[in-house]
C-alpha cells in the first residue's frame, strides 16, 4: 500500500496548496537525479520521478517526488550523502526499509528512500504510469487531491484512499 509521509514540522501547520500543472516538472526531476547520482555514485535508473509531478496535466503540491533505490536497507553515506546536499531527514517511519528527506529551496524536493525492485518501488512505478495512461482516472484523482485540501492536517490521510483506490485498479488493468 503507498502511503504518503505524514505532515512533520512547517507542513503540518500550513494548508496544502496544490499547484497547475508544471511541464518544466520532469526537467527539474531531471537535473535533480542528475545531482543525486553524483553525489550518491549512483547510476541513474536507481532513481524514478514519482508521485503527480510525475504525471502530466495533474495538479499537484509543487514538491518533485523522487524514489531513491537502495538494497533492503539504506547504507549511511547514503543517508550521509543525502543530508549534505541539503536535504532534511523526517525521522522514522512505520516502515524502517523506508526512509523520507524533504529539500525546500527555490525548487522543492520529498526523497523517498526505498528498495529497488522492492513492492513499494514497484507501486510508485505502477501507479504513476497507470495515471499516466489513463486521463479518466487522473481527472477524478485530482478532483480527490482537490478535495483533501480542505484541511491541510489531514490531506495525506484523505488522499490514501483515493491512492489505494487507484492502486488496486492500476493492478487489476494489469
Amino acid at each position: 500500500m503507498l502511503t504518503p509521509p505524514e505532515p512533520r514540522g512547517d507542513r503540518a501547520a500550513s494548508a496544502v496548496e496544490l499547484a497547475a500543472p508544471n511541464p518544466w516538472w520532469p526537467q527539474i526531476f531531471k537535473q535533480e537525479s542528475v545531482r543525486l547520482c553524483r553525489a550518491l555514485h549512483c547510476q541513474p535508473d536507481m532513481l524514478e520521478h514519482i508521485g503527480s509531478t510525475a504525471v502530466a496535466g495533474l495538479v499537484a503540491r509543487p514538491v518533485v517526488d523522487i524514489a531513491i533505490g537502495t538494497g533492503p536497507c539504506a547504507p549511511l553515506d547514503t543517508i550521509a550523502a543525502i543530508v549534505d546536499l541539503g536535504y532534511a531527514s523526517l525521522g522514522a517511519t512505520a516502515d524502517p526499509a523506508r526512509l523520507l528527506f524533504r529539500r525546500r529551496h527555490s525548487q522543492s524536493f520529498d526523497l523517498e528512500v526505498i528498495e529497488f525492485g522492492g513492492a513499494r518501488w514497484r507501486d510508485h512505478l505502477l501507479l504513476r504510469d497507470y495515471l499516466r495512461g489513463r486521463p479518466a482516472a487522473c481527472a477524478r484523482y485530482a478532483a480527490d487531491k482537490r478535495a483533501a485540501t480542505a484541511d491541510g492536517a489531514t490531506y495525506a490521510a484523505a488522499k490514501a484512499a483515493a491512492l489505494e483506490a487507484l492502486l488496486t485498479a492500476a493492478r487489476t488493468a494489469g
